[in-house]
């Protein structure tokens, strides 16, 4: 029972690595999926600031050709820079939460998995301690009946030797040995 006992937590342990191996591959695919959404995020954006200057562009080109000034025109760049900037802002700060919250998901799931091996051992240790306590049990049962056993063989022995003593000696009568 012991040595199952130990087969049992080597092969929890083992387990628990296998586990945490597979934690810290989760991990790693967690961070390269980050970086893949964040090189998706940089492009989109390079995407946007080329659509926006080059509407910029084209609305300043009109607007020299028709002779309005280049007041109206740093205006509107200003205005569209204004909105990338708020964009941009706003989109940075959602995956500013998205990566914080990925990353306090991924702390408490390995709070989970340390407490759960925590838990195990605990079990292990519990069940190890009542089984070694039932065994000393048996043990002390089984000394009893073996110190009963050799009280009656001796008593056993001590009667019959009386016995043949009392068929040596004729007295003639019925023994005390009864």
């Amino acid at each position: 029972r012991l040595l199952q006992s130990w087969r049992q937590v080597v092969a929890t342990r083992r387990h628990e690595r296998e586990e945490l191996k597979k934690a810290r591959e989760l991990q790693d695919a967690l961070r390269e999926k980050k970086d893949q959404i964040r090189r998706r995020f940089e492009m989109a954006f390079a995407t946007s600031t080329t659509t926006i200057l080059e509407d910029s562009f084209q609305a300043w080109a009109h607007e020299t050709e028709q002779g309005a000034g280049a007041r109206q025109l740093a205006k509107s760049v200003k205005m569209v820079e204004g909105r990338f900037a708020t964009a941009r802002h706003r989109l940075k700060g959602c995956f500013a939460d998205v990566q914080l919250r990925a990353a306090e998901q991924v702390e408490a799931m390995l709070l989970l998995r340390c407490i759960q091996a925590w838990d195990r051992e605990s079990k292990v240790n519990r069940i190890d301690r009542y089984y070694k306590a039932k065994l000393e049990t048996k043990r002390k049962q089984l000394n009893g009946v073996r110190s009963l056993f050799k009280i009656f063989a001796r008593q056993l022995e001590e009667g019959l030797l009386i016995e043949e003593d009392s068929d040596a000696c004729p007295t003639g009568g019925t023994g005390a040995a009864s």
